[in-house]
């Protein structure tokens, strides 16, 4: 199993399978959906690639924020966006599930780049944030078990710290995550109602599938390359 799961994985590294045809066969080694999205998610953030925007460009505003939940916990992020004061449209970026790291900021980075301000807040925050943990596996432990309802609550929080910005367009807001965190972000699309767009990136369905019935911002659900 070990070897063909290995095997499975060189073809995808090496552009010879895509993306679905990677998860389809994953999902018949591994018997699951869930195993075979982490599958890919090891895969992808193991090693990290290279930032293509630089952490220190000048055309950008890039720094880490601190905000709070609507229940008094202190929520930590990384946020970017153009210079200047003009109201932009935002994005929240669910980071992956070992936390938030220097990939995740990257992408908020070229989010920026195209023109939104992004925010990526690190849904460890309340374990004592990413960079407390010893390693991506530790802290993937941790934010597997943390409650749905939690996870709802801190990204409404990012939603409400981005609204309160005055170089925001309040009213478009988005979301948007991959892999197990596209779970993530299709579900907090079914729970708030002030979003202006959700992207997901194959992530899983609600584990209450009714629940789709509630989403009112267009939504885009991208399972292939």
């Amino acid at each position: 199993m070990a070897e063909t799961i290995e095997k499975l994985r060189q073809e995808y590294r090496d552009g010879i399978i895509s993306r679905r045809e990677f998860i389809q066969r994953a999902v018949v080694l591994t018997g699951s959906l869930a195993a075979a999205t982490s599958l890919i998610d090891l895969l992808l953030s193991s090693p990290a690639p290279a930032a293509q925007v630089n952490p220190n460009d000048p055309a950008l505003t890039s720094l880490d924020v601190k905000f709070a939940a609507p229940d008094g916990g202190a929520i930590s992020g990384y946020l970017s966006r153009p210079k200047g004061e003009n109201r932009r449209p935002a994005v929240v970026v669910i980071h992956e599930w070992s936390g938030i790291n220097d990939h995740v900021r990257d992408v908020a980075r070229r989010l920026a780049t195209a023109g939104y301000v992004a925010l990526a807040p690190d849904l460890l925050s309340r374990q004592g944030g990413t960079g407390s943990f010893p390693s991506p596996e530790a802290a993937t432990e941790t934010l597997l078990k943390v409650d749905e309802q939690v996870i709802t609550t801190d990204l409404t929080a990012a939603v409400n710290y981005l609204k309160g910005q005055n170089f925001v367009r309040a009213n478009k807001i988005g979301v948007t995550g991959f892999c197990w965190v596209g779970g993530r972000a299709l579900m907090f699309t079914t729970r708030i109602k002030e979003l202006a767009a959700s992207v997901i990136y194959y992530g899983e369905s609600p584990r209450n599938i009714d629940d789709v019935k509630n989403i009112t911002a267009p939504c885009w659900h991208i399972t292939g390359n």
